[in-house]
């Protein structure tokens, strides 16, 4: 037991212990992989960097949930190269999972962890993860993808509207319709295509100017499809 006139052990010093003890290949070792990410110690992140390359998948998954704890930037960026190069499903949805932390935190690093989330979209094994992650973020982080769907190029800006499709929130159905107002045809088609599959109101007068008018064959189809969709699917409190 600590007593008044005993000293404190500082950070640092607790993470040269908990580093010593991660070795450790067994429960402790894993005790101590994630002590060390409530510490924010350079000594204890520099040794979750390393054990993202250990053999052992559990220890990787373990220094990922630390990584998300510590937050920093160095921890974001070692989190987005797990999620983009790890070949465990199980390491890459850890470390997608403390980039959703680190982004719903609404910390200085926010926006860096919901650029890897985006960045991990371009890979078809790991699309479905990046999805999942994304539907789940929430207010300022959602708006970093509604901002994303501004700049990004076509191809991805695609991506981003489905994505946002999956995302319960006002925020997100008002960018879908932002979207069809895109320069790319492909994105006016999947935004069309999205708002009718979640049954986003109010649509029926630019729908059907498009379905007339939009320079696209596959977007006036889109839109003539999610128009016959409304007719047949019953509003909210009808027979």
């Amino acid at each position: 037991m600590i007593t008044p006139d005993q000293p404190m052990i500082g950070t640092e010093q607790a993470a040269l212990l908990l580093s010593d003890l991660a070795g450790d290949e067994g429960p402790r070792g894993q005790a101590s992989l994630r002590a060390l990410g409530g510490l924010s110690s350079a000594v204890g992140l520099d040794v979750l960097r390393r054990t993202l390359r250990s053999p052992d998948p559990t220890r990787r998954s373990i220094a990922a949930e630390s990584l998300a704890a510590d937050g920093s930037e160095a921890a974001v960026e070692a989190l987005s190269w797990t999620a983009a190069a790890d070949g465990d499903p199980k390491v890459t949805r850890a470390a997608m999972a403390g980039l959703l932390t680190v982004a719903n935190r609404e910390s200085a690093f926010s926006a860096l962890a919901v650029r890897a989330l985006i960045d991990a979209l371009a890979e078809s094994s790991r699309r479905e993860d990046a999805f999942a992650a994304l539907a789940q973020l929430e207010g300022p982080a959602l708006a970093l993808v509604g901002e994303a769907m501004t700049v990004a190029a076509p191809p991805v800006r695609r991506t981003l509207a489905d994505a946002l499709g999956r995302v319960s929130h006002p925020s997100a159905t008002a960018r879908l319709r932002l979207a069809l107002g895109d320069d790319d045809p492909q994105v006016r088609r999947t935004a069309i295509m999205t708002l009718s599959r979640v049954g986003a109101p109010g649509l029926t007068v630019r729908l059907t100017s498009m379905a007339k008018t939009d320079p696209s064959l596959a977007v006036q189809q889109a839109a003539r499809a999610a128009l016959d969709r409304a007719r047949v699917v019953p509003s909210p409190g009808t027979e």
